[in-house]
């Protein structure tokens, strides 16, 4: 068999459904959403702004058809969402979820292949969500990385807004996401694919109208793009669904992204629906501060430990602190683990009181 017959195409949607359940205004809107996206043929979807709180997360714990990765927060705002369709051959790896539920990072393998797939929404109050998110695919992203979502600003405001209304609103957070694709090195599918065609991805009113919502992948994966478009979806959300379809081939990797070094084999997915859960993305950005500093009295050696395998530590530590939480234990007092923690705990407190 050549190479060229084991080509063949994911089709990747990502949408912000603005919730994902029934309500008084759209009764089917749970099942509509799910008929749009078997009209799209969609593979793998990234879902924003579910509205999943610890009151309904029941909603997506079975889904016909779908394996489902989500995060829990409110049944009011936010909360992300990546679905695989059952008929994706697929091996899951490892996850990280942000607690305020403005991103899910899914490591697994699609067809074979390494994939980290990323679904963002970057929240008009979350000012510190794609630095925090950029440090940590710096640090763990492998294979294939697909980074899609509501990003809520647009690239080029002559060209992706129909209206001026909102420029200074959209501005600063242009300005995150530049820093956060540069870092990255990661190009918008869309502006590569289709540069001079003019399209919106979100209606507010009839006189607004804009291109927030996109896929990015890195400069050179972008030959794995084959199409690119907005498709139609009536009733849902004042988002348009954005259909990315891209090559991918059959594989035999048998390599493992750095961060899931350490855990234990086979990966099983096991299902923790608490909010408020400590991230990856906490643990190796306070494993990176504490690190850098000469200040604490610990063995150097050790703390340098800590600093060379940090990357795989996300996970592992994770793992423990969660169920230290769960468990309400308090865990060994002046160790380098009871640091990371504490400042990660210091840093939510601070978030939460600061205007």
């Amino acid at each position: 068999m050549t190479m060229q017959a084991e080509q063949k195409s994911l089709f990747f949607v990502t949408w912000n459904t603005n919730g994902i359940r029934d309500t008084k205004k759209s009764p089917q809107k749970f099942s509509n959403i799910f008929k749009s996206l078997s009209d799209l043929q969609a593979d793998i979807v990234f879902i924003q702004e579910t509205h999943v709180g610890t009151d309904c997360y029941n909603i997506l714990e079975d889904v016909p058809g779908w394996k489902v990765f989500f995060t829990v927060y409110n049944s009011r705002s936010k909360g992300v969402a990546i679905l695989i369709r059952d008929k994706v051959p697929f091996e899951y790896i490892c996850h990280d979820e942000d607690y305020s539920g403005g991103y899910i990072v899914l490591f697994c393998r699609l067809y074979g292949e390494l994939y980290t797939l990323v679904n963002v929404y970057n929240h008009k109050a979350d000012r510190d969500i794609l630095a925090s998110l950029k440090d940590y695919l710096m640090e763990t992203a492998d294979g294939v990385l697909v980074v899609g979502g509501d990003f809520n600003t647009v690239l080029h405001p002559s060209f992706d807004r129909r209206s001026l209304s909102s420029h200074a609103r959209h501005s600063p957070f242009r300005a995150f996401l530049e820093d956060f694709t540069v870092s990255l090195n990661l190009r918008d599918t869309w502006s590569y694919k289709r540069s001079t065609d003019d399209v919106i991805t979100r209606r507010q009113k009839e006189q607004t109208a804009s291109r927030i919502d996109m896929f990015f992948l890195p400069e050179h994966k972008l030959g794995l793009v084959c199409n690119i478009d907005v498709a139609e979806a009536q009733g849902v959300s004042d988002h348009y669904p954005l259909v990315l379809e891209l090559t991918v081939q059959h594989r035999t990797e048998t390599t493992l992204p750095n961060v899931a070094l350490q855990l234990s084999r086979p990966f099983e997915y096991t299902p923790d629906r608490r909010p408020g859960k400590i991230s990856g993305a906490e643990i190796l950005s306070a494993i990176k501060s504490l690190t850098d500093l000469e200040e604490h009295s610990l063995d150097m050696e050790h703390v340098k430990s800590y600093k060379e395998q940090r990357c795989q530590l996300t996970e592992t530590l994770k793992i423990k602190y969660n169920s230290m939480l769960e468990n309400k234990e308090v865990g060994e007092r002046n160790t380098f683990e009871h640091l990371i923690l504490s400042q990660i705990l210091a840093k939510r407190l601070n978030a939460s009181i600061s205007p």
